[in-house]
């Protein structure tokens, strides 16, 4: 008997989120905001309502500073990854958890053709062309979380809990879901 398979995302910075998306039908996805301490982390695996057999399949964001975040945002945020990476490797060992990092640009690829057509883009080019007029996600920060947040909600994230802050670690699970290779037990 196959053991039910909880998907997740986690975006370690400072405003970031975990969501867990259980494959279990009738169960819904459960978005938590980045906890403060490694002990309250590490908790929300053990405390979720779940099969306790269940086994975890993890996307976790890996991602660079862009030079604008400040020393203490930077530092927050590796000290997140690294903690999460503490708790996912411990997991692993206990045959719970498979889990792997993606960049922001791997997750965010599959989402490209959700986002509105250039309305300038010519109807009938070779691709060649097209990938002149390719679709990005917006580079001002905002633009960007609130696309994201919109095609979140386009893949059925539930309203409540959801936030441009934690719209990224939704999709970082449907992502795991989705897009990524694992490993059968």
């Amino acid at each position: 008997m196959s053991r039910p398979i909880v998907y997740a995302g986690i975006d370690p910075g400072v405003t970031g989120a975990i969501t867990f998306l259980p494959e279990a039908e009738g169960c819904r996805p459960l978005i938590i905001p980045c906890p403060l301490t490694v002990r309250e982390m590490a908790s929300l695996f053990r405390g979720l309502n779940l099969d306790p057999a269940s086994e975890f399949r993890v996307a976790l964001e890996s991602a660079q500073s862009h030079g604008q975040e400040g020393r203490a945002t930077l530092g927050t945020f590796i000290r997140n990854y690294g903690e999460w990476r503490g708790i996912l490797a411990s997991l692993e060992i206990l045959r719970r958890c498979q889990w792997s990092t993606v960049t922001p640009q791997a997750w965010q690829k599959p989402y490209r053709d959700r986002l509105p057509v250039n309305p300038r883009e010519p109807k009938n080019i070779g691709p060649a062309m097209k990938k002149l007029w390719r679709r990005e996600l917006g580079k001002v920060q905002s633009q960007r979380k609130a696309e994201l947040c919109r095609i979140a909600v386009e893949l059925g994230a539930p309203l409540k809990p959801l936030t441009r802050k934690t719209a990224d670690s939704y999709l970082l699970a449907v992502h795991a879901r989705d897009y990524m290779e694992w490993e059968a037990k």
